[in-house]
């Protein structure tokens, strides 16, 4: 009976390995048939599961975290086809630690980043529709995609204490496809 169990045990582990597949690799299976040149930016936001919520246009009142940061960081990298020449968010944690250890104070850097998202009227306009396959395809009508930008500064702290802090701009932590560059941010309190 063990042994039943135990064999049971290892098929269902064997199969749920087999169906299993990640959001991006089910939703890259969804988009196989979309034309990878109309996306003029490199990278479709529809492919990750949006937690940062930057196809959503932020509230004025928006609380920047250093953890909404690192989310929206990481679901860019994720939704950039070719993303091998961007700054991980694991190598700005380590930037960042180095500049802690070298003195240097709250690490700033930023995200200036445009990206492409599926338009809601994409299906009304006649540009994608869903075949018997459930694949989308495209249509004939216009672009099926909208550009968005996405800028943020980076600040590496969640929060401050004492009587002052020290910040250092770091030119290095940014995560940019606009071709603008920053060089400096205004605080204020």
């Amino acid at each position: 009976m063990k042994r039943i169990l135990h064999l049971i045990l290892i098929f269902i582990f064997l199969t749920s390995k087999l169906i299993a597949q990640s959001y991006i690799e089910q939703q890259d299976s969804l988009f196989r048939f979309l034309d990878k040149k109309e996306i003029a930016t490199g990278a479709l936001y529809d492919r990750v599961y949006p937690w940062a919520g930057l196809n959503i246009t932020p509230e004025d009142s928006q609380i920047i975290s250093y953890s909404f940061i690192q989310q929206a960081w990481y679901e860019l990298i994720l939704a950039t086809y070719n993303s091998t020449n961007l700054m991980t968010i694991d190598s700005v944690s380590t930037k960042i630690k180095q500049n802690t250890e070298a003195g240097k104070g709250i690490s700033l850097g930023y995200i200036d980043y445009t990206f492409n998202t599926i338009d809601t009227n994409a299906f009304a306009s006649g540009s994608l529709y869903y075949d018997e396959d459930s694949i989308l395809h495209r249509g004939a009508g216009g672009t099926p995609y909208l550009t968005q930008t996405a800028t943020y500064p980076l600040i590496s702290a969640e929060g401050l204490s004492g009587d002052s802090a020290y910040f250092y701009f770091d030119p290095d932590i940014k995560l940019t496809n606009t071709g603008r560059e920053v060089d400096k941010i205004y605080l204020e309190s």
